[in-house]
């Protein structure tokens, strides 16, 4: 949405004639109608806006009518499924029922395991070797993340930091082999905290262990610390703790939109970070050309303002009204958090840019990491936009623009149990994964390289088109993934 790079958006449904449509049986209709369809009350709907045609192609919609969002090359696209994401997660479940090889040596991919996927398409094999290794990679991360943090004392406290949980997971990566001989000391370390940090800020929340209620990102509460007295008047009338919930849900926005420091020897330019591989800071009011977020709007709202809002207007306060205090709330917030004798003053670190002033970012080494299932925290997950979340306060979700109600989840949900991603952050083996392709478009030469990587257990899975029906000799081979 336009929120996460700090833009200020202004409602984009003005003007636009209004939808209802019935998640259950299809039925649409004109908003202002009464009755939709004959569905049982209570059954979940969803509002779509009529959106006109651009007459040309130089006139392509370029802005989102729901979020904000702006894209010059357009925001409406052809629904287009790939066939990479289905293959790997076979290819995923047939890796997993593997044996490692008895003779394999030390240092070999998968401990011996080999795998050999065929396709017709030379470009179908040419992409889906990195398209596996990546999501295959990521999965692996996540699994040994969980389980450093599931085999810890401490950790199941929920007191760890980043800081303390770099070198129990790379124990446990270092036992699981997943580092090559030529890894050095430095680079292991490097990996290790740039997997942390992927997890931190990452942009794929949904099928994340914090999407998927494993993971929860909490800030170290301040020694001194003292509840912001703009949220216990009136008309907030918070209670310390439900001001705390605030704080919380505020900070937490910064955090899943990147402005946060990075350990030393990790760059947030790194391609591993993609696609947000930028560094982004946050100013009392936002720069977008300097990637600097705007704690409060100029204009229109962001995801903190729509948030306070919706809590006042759940507490019964006209839109309007809400609005003005919801602003004046974020207003006062700020030099609550960054004046120089405030106890969040550490927490948060200043630079200066050249074109927007004193900007800041959170400070990477300040949030613990709790898990969710050892510590028992409460799961609440969003009835409209599906987000989970830790904390409730009136129900209200964080999610920009949302008007869901927070529900809480137990671990009985059908959907919670089933999930392909979470059972493999708890279950996945740890097994290391080198995908390569072997198509026509290698010269004899290159081709003859990898393959003789592929024998020598270098690379264990190699993504193949029709040029191994050539009588190709790749020595030992436990399993043929056939994608057509």
């Amino acid at each position: 949405e336009a929120a996460s790079f700090g833009e200020e958006i202004d409602d984009p449904t003005v003007g636009l004639k209004a939808w209802t449509v019935c998640l259950r049986c299809g039925a649409i209709a004109p908003r202002e109608e009464p009755r939709l369809c004959g569905c049982p009350p209570g059954t979940a709907h969803a509002t779509l806006h009529e959106v006109e045609e651009a007459p040309n192609e130089r006139r392509r919609r370029q802005r989102c009518v729901c979020c904000g969002a702006r894209n010059p090359n357009g925001t409406v696209f052809r629904m287009l499924t790939g066939r990479d994401a289905p293959v790997s997660v076979l290819a995923t479940s047939l890796y997993q029922t593997l044996p490692p090889a008895p003779d394999a040596e030390e240092g070999t991919s998968g401990q011996g395991r080999k795998l050999l996927s065929f396709a017709d398409s030379r470009q179908d094999a040419a992409f889906f070797a990195p398209y596996l290794e990546h999501t295959y990679g990521r999965i692996l991360e996540r699994r040994m993340l969980m389980g450093a943090l599931d085999a810890d004392g401490n950790a199941r406290s929920g007191c760890l930091r980043l800081d303390d949980l770099a070198p129990r997971l790379l124990s446990r990566a270092e036992e699981a082999g997943l580092f090559g001989p030529r890894a050095s000391y430095d680079e292991r370390h490097r990996t290790v905290r740039t997997w942390l940090m992927r997890e931190l800020v990452s942009t794929a929340y949904r099928i994340g262990p914090e999407g998927l209620g494993l993971l929860h990102f909490r800030p170290v509460r301040p020694p001194r610390y003292a509840p912001p007295a703009v949220l216990l008047e009136p008309p907030w009338n918070l209670s310390p703790e439900e001001a705390w919930t605030v704080l919380q849900v505020l900070l937490d926005t910064l955090r899943r939109q990147g402005a946060v420091t990075f350990p030393e020897g990790v760059e947030p330019l790194d391609d591993a970070f993609k696609p947000r591989n930028v560094a982004v800071y946050v100013g009392e009011v936002a720069n977008p050309n300097e990637r600097v977020l705007g704690w409060m709007p100029k204009r229109g709202s962001n995801g903190r303002l729509s948030y306070l809002v919706r809590l006042l207007v759940a507490a019964g306060l006209a839109e309007p009204a809400a609005r003005d205090e919801a602003e004046r709330a974020l207003q006062a917030l700020w030099p609550y958090l960054v004046a120089p004798r405030s106890p969040w003053r550490a927490y948060v670190e200043p630079a200066n840019l050249r074109r927007a002033g004193t900007c800041y970012r959170l400070r990477h080494e300040l949030w613990e990491w709790v898990p969710v299932e050892t510590t028992g925290l409460p799961v609440y997950r969003c009835d409209g936009c599906g987000n989970v979340i830790y904390s409730s306060l009136r129900g209200i979700c964080p999610t920009y623009n949302c008007r869901g109600t927070l529900r809480l989840l137990g671990d009985a949900e059908a959907e919670w149990r089933d999930n392909h991603y979470r059972h493999l952050y708890r279950a996945l083996a740890p097994v290391g994964l080198a995908a390569e392709e072997h198509t026509a478009q290698w010269r004899p030469d290159k081709a003859g390289k990898v393959q003789d990587r592929f024998v020598r257990g270098e690379v264990n899975v190699l993504s193949c088109s029709t040029t191994f029906e050539l009588g190709v000799d790749v020595g030992t081979l436990q399993a043929v993934l056939m994608r057509n």
